[in-house]
């Protein structure tokens, strides 16, 4: 009997049951989950445990899914049926919402998991979750974020930092926070922080790139805040020594022409130079192309020569 028992023990368990795990608590995607340290004694983890451990992004119910489709297969199972259940299930109607809170909750996982391998003090790592809370629109978090977390990892925030805060409160038009914010980081010694009784850490000030002035300047324009635009403009040439593209100009020279300011044409064009689109619209009024069968007989002629070789 006790040969009986100990062969039925032996015997592998059938390819269509589960092995059950000895705690089935196993912890929502959104929480962590530790490895267990090498110098401490634990008690082996089961195979539905393990799954657990090296896909912590996916629910328990899909993770049982596939530690059975395992179970099931000789070797390695088909990609047909492993697709459906790694890929990312979408609603039917995908909306705005749906987005932003998926990303937020991956980006929060992604940061969280670099958190416990000491890697989180980056600021690449940290410039990029900051730009998916300046997605998702919310600008007091992300304010926080920006205000806060850099200096309590004992990182600086560089240009790439400033831009994601300038854009987001210009596209929520924001620009006198925008302008608040840019005063606090070109002289951070006039704002009073949490952080400024601790010695081993000072803010440094900065200067807003070319990209950033462009956002604030295109955004001025299109409200036809002429002045403001203007000395935005005359800021970043004097600091950078160069203007932005002519997408964030365009729209002044339109409204300098539109309201015929000759004063601030001349300047506009001694600070950045002529308009380089000036000639499409000169030729489109004065150099019409003729599409007429007689005006386009000598085109065509050549376009058929071919066929008369």
């Amino acid at each position: 009997t006790d040969a009986n028992s100990t062969h039925s023990d032996e015997q592998p368990e059938p390819p269509h049951t589960l092995r059950q795990p000895t705690d089935l608590s196993i912890p929502h995607p959104t929480v962590p989950i530790k490895l267990p340290s090498p110098e401490s004694p634990t008690q082996p983890l089961t195979e539905l445990e393990e799954f657990a451990l090296f896909l912590p992004p996916l629910p328990i119910s899909r993770i049982r899914k596939l530690h059975q489709l395992y179970a099931m297969s000789f070797s390695y199972p088909s990609m047909l049926r492993l697709l459906p259940l790694l890929r990312e299930v979408t609603p039917e109607f995908v909306d705005r919402n749906y987005l932003v809170t998926n990303g937020r909750r991956q980006a929060k996982h992604c940061l969280r998991t670099l958190e416990e391998h000491g890697l989180e003090k980056d600021v690449f790592v940290m410039n990029h979750y900051l730009r998916v809370l300046a997605s998702a629109g919310g600008i007091d978090e992300t304010l926080s974020f920006h205000a806060t977390k850099f200096q309590e990892k004992g990182l600086q925030p560089n240009n790439f930092s400033d831009r994601a805060i300038i854009k987001m409160l210009v596209k929520n038009n924001r620009l006198s926070r925008a302008l608040k914010f840019k005063h606090w980081v070109e002289s951070p010694q006039d704002f009073v922080t949490q952080y400024d009784e601790d010695p081993n850490f000072s803010l440094k000030p900065r200067k807003l790139d070319v990209l950033s002035y462009a956002s604030m300047i295109e955004h001025c324009a299109h409200k036809e805040e002429l002045g403001s635009a203007l000395l935005l403009l005359k800021e970043c040439v004097n600091i950078h020594g160069y203007a932005p593209g002519e997408n964030a100009l365009r729209k002044i020279r339109s409204l300098c022409r539109k309201h015929n300011l000759d004063d601030e044409i001349q300047e506009l064009e001694a600070l950045v130079g002529k308009d380089p689109y000036e000639w499409i619209a000169e030729g489109e009024t004065l150099y019409k192309r003729e599409y007429s069968k007689k005006g386009n007989r000598n085109f065509r002629e050549m376009r058929n020569i071919r066929t008369r070789i």
